[in-house]
């Protein structure tokens, strides 16, 4: 999702309106950026129905708190927070059940052919390997390599300088690599 000066006075005025109770004005934010939010949760959550629960759970919870909001700081970045700490949050309380759907999965899975059941395994051994580094570079990872976005619109996003994500970036392609080497070498 692009976003420039026109969107970005677009996004003002509504949330302006809805700050003051403007309920349409909200609809039009939450159309606008409801198919952004629910790829933002999936790229986190890597389930669909969990994703769309998340993202209108972000969407509640800036209803209820956009009296917090602040203009100078901008919409997206503020909205990708609530987002993401909603995403951490589900994480955080569900990491043992989503444990055990991945053996389910790979149970699952090792009835099919051999090719199947390696991408299954490194799928899971990518995500298992996500999970070990810290949130911060997973976040990146998420953003850059998974949703394919622009180190300038990673920055912007997350309001940090273009080389921290970079280095964000690098440090965490380098820990994931050293915990998959392992796997890629066939020593799992």
């Amino acid at each position: 999702m692009g976003y420039n000066e026109r969107d970005r006075n677009i996004d003002l005025s509504d949330l302006s309106y809805a700050k003051d109770g403007d309920k349409e004005a909200f609809r039009r934010i939450v159309e606008r950026y409801k198919k952004w939010a629910y790829e933002v949760a999936y790229s986190f959550i890597g389930d669909s129905m969990t994703a769309y629960d998340i993202s209108q759970k972000a969407f509640v919870r800036v209803w209820k708190n956009l009296y917090k909001w602040d203009k100078k700081k901008g919409f997206r970045s503020w909205f990708y927070t609530i987002l993401r700490n909603l995403c951490y949050n589900y994480e955080r309380d569900t990491a043992h059940r989503g444990e055990q759907e991945l053996i389910e999965a790979f149970y699952t899975a090792a009835e099919s052919a051999d090719k199947e059941i390696l991408e299954t395994e490194m799928i899971r051994q990518v995500w298992a390997a996500l999970d070990k580094i810290p949130h911060e570079q997973r976040e990146i990872v998420v953003l850059v390599d998974i949703r394919n976005m622009k180190y300038q619109e990673v920055a912007d996003l997350l309001d940090i300088p273009i080389g921290t994500v970079m280095s964000r970036l690098y440090y965490a392609r380098k820990k994931l690599a050293d915990i998959l080497r392992p796997f890629m070498e066939g020593e799992l």
